[in-house]
């Protein structure tokens, strides 16, 4: 392949060269081989952290359970959130606008990060439920209204 040809070339360039220029070679070999080891272990060991559909898998679920729930996420803005709920997911920081969400009348989930968690339900309460863990977010949903859904 051409990335073997590249190597094979720079291999026999870097050989022709000083000691210097072996020794900054060997390490970048090694940081690249550690970097790939790495990746290596996260894909095999927590998979759910690597993987490009977790926000995908979040929103399908909230769908799931209410088609119509607004999706809310808490903290840093989620693009991935926008696309799959063509764009009708919003993000706040702000506990005001979380506490909103319980008083109003539809039926809403938050996305929040694990050290958030706790925060996030102190301002919701006890009556939201955490439906599970999408990546790196845990999904929380609000109890259906009028005993509607599920």
């Amino acid at each position: 392949s051409a990335g073997a040809i590249l190597v094979v070339l720079l291999g026999c360039a870097v050989w022709q060269g000083g000691r210097i220029s072996r020794m900054a070679s060997a390490v970048t070999l090694g940081a690249m081989v550690a970097l790939y080891l790495g990746l290596a272990g996260v894909a095999y060991f927590a998979p759910m952290r690597i993987s490009p559909n977790t926000e995908l898998a979040l929103i399908a679920q909230a769908r799931e359970i209410d088609p119509e729930m607004q999706i809310t996420y808490w903290g840093e803005r989620s693009f991935s959130g926008e696309f799959y709920s063509d764009g009708r997911a919003q993000t706040t920081i702000d506990p005001a606008e979380i506490a909103g969400l319980v008083s109003n009348t539809t039926r809403d989930a938050i996305a929040v990060l694990p050290k958030d968690l706790g925060p996030v339900r102190a301002i919701m309460g006890e009556s939201v439920s955490i439906i599970g863990q999408f990546g790196t977010r845990y999904l929380l949903v609000e109890p259906a209204l009028n005993g509607e859904g599920s």
